[in-house]
């Protein structure tokens, strides 16, 4: 019984997941050790009272009462939430050009001011920001976020653009035809963009949150007063709904390089919401 609960638990919390079924099986094992835990805890505390238990019936009594438990507490926050996923009357057309005083914006995106945790209706995707950094829409029409923290010159922003390329369905798809074009092109973007020469370029297929992605990496010096500081850009792009989403992280080289793993962890906080 807890492997189909868990199962429709994962299908049903709203996002969108590409999960394999020895992943479900993980996620029962989670479930059933949990049970496992609770029927042990209960178990001794009817020893203490001096009772003669029988631990597979307590097991089993226990299995049934936290799915029961679990299948309430989900009922209850279907019938609780607000729905505001793809609301009538908004489009991706007119996203960009929403008064970002207008109360509608309410009902495309929606920022939790507790957890910092943004989450775009319309493109369906969301991200958990760490809690003191800065968060506004950026400057260029394409970004749906910007976040900053003003201490350490850290930045991670979203951009989404349309698919225009035609046949293309798969985003290694663009790897694979034409690679050398491809950085041409990103370089040359980059260059005009920063005004510099972009310098160690690097491009690789890669995943994001189970969708096949492309990886780019490339540093960039910055002269600020007397002092040059060096930034190190990463940036994860994704082919969904026929719309590019493009995540990137700019944080000076040096913090990089001394815990390369834990900024790049900062891209295991995105999530594609379920789209209907």
């Amino acid at each position: 019984m807890l492997f189909p609960l868990g199962i429709w638990l994962e299908n049903n919390d709203g996002l969108d997941t590409l999960h394999s079924f020895s992943e479900y099986l993980f996620d029962w094992f989670i479930i059933l050790f949990a049970s496992v835990i609770f029927s042990a805890t209960g178990y001794g505390f009817l020893l203490v009272l001096k009772k003669r238990p029988d631990f597979v019936k307590c097991y089993f009594r226990t299995s049934y009462f936290l799915s029961f438990v679990i299948l309430c507490l989900f009922l209850l926050n279907s019938f609780t939430r607000n729905e505001k996923v793809n609301p009538q009357g908004v489009n991706e057309s007119s996203f960009n050009g929403i008064n970002k005083s207008d109360r509608a914006i309410e009902e495309v995106e929606h920022l939790d001011t507790i957890r910092n945790i943004y989450s775009n209706f319309i493109f369906a995707v969301s991200v958990d920001l760490p809690d003191h950094w800065v968060v506004d829409q950026g400057i260029s029409r394409h970004t749906i976020l910007r976040c900053y923290d003003q201490d350490s010159a850290i930045t991670f922003s979203i951009n989404v653009i349309p698919n225009d390329t035609r046949g293309i369905s798969n985003i290694w798809d663009i790897l694979d035809s034409d690679e050398l074009d491809y950085r041409n092109l990103i370089m040359n973007e980059l260059n005009k963009q920063f005004q510099i020469e972009i310098e160690h370029f690097m491009i690789r297929k890669s995943f994001l949150q189970n969708y096949r992605a492309i990886r780019n990496y490339f540093e960039r010096d910055q002269n600020n007063g007397d002092f040059k500081i060096t930034f190190s850009t990463i940036q994860y792009q994704t082919l969904k709904k026929n719309r590019i989403y493009t995540f990137s992280l700019t944080l000076p080289t040096q913090f990089y390089n001394d815990s390369p793993e834990y900024y790049e962890s900062y891209f295991d906080k995105v999530m594609f919401l379920r789209e209907e």
